[in-house]
């Protein structure tokens, strides 16, 4: 992507902007996505019945476009705020990935995502 500088010079690179963080071409074009981070408006019920350790999977949902996690019975844990639209231009793609948690702490849960084998 190209952006203009304050004086009209052409920059190169991309700020990783767009509505939703769900822009075309943000960020990384490789689908070897491996991050640490901590889930978005995870559910306390569910959140009580998953441990540390536990592999999760990483799904993309249509309506209301997101990524998210799930129990491997199907039950939301949380979404995947950071780096959503990688992850998403990728599973349209066909790669697919887990997200072991890594911690619960009070409302909170942290997981790591890799790609799935």
């Amino acid at each position: 992507m190209e952006r203009y500088g304050p004086i009209g010079e052409i920059m190169s690179g991309n700020d990783g902007g767009g509505v939703g963080g769900w822009s075309a071409g943000a960020g990384d074009t490789s689908c070897d996505i491996e991050l640490t981070t901590a889930l978005a408006s995870p559910d306390p019920a569910v959140m009580a019945t998953i441990a540390v350790g536990e592999v999760l999977t990483v799904v993309l949902r249509e309506s209301p476009r997101s990524v998210i996690t799930q129990t491997t019975s199907g039950q939301y844990v949380g979404a995947i705020t950071q780096r959503a639209a990688d992850l998403a231009r990728c599973m349209q793609d066909g790669s697919t990935y887990t997200a072991r948690v890594t911690g619960i702490t009070g409302g909170a849960v942290t997981v790591k995502v890799a790609p799935g084998t």
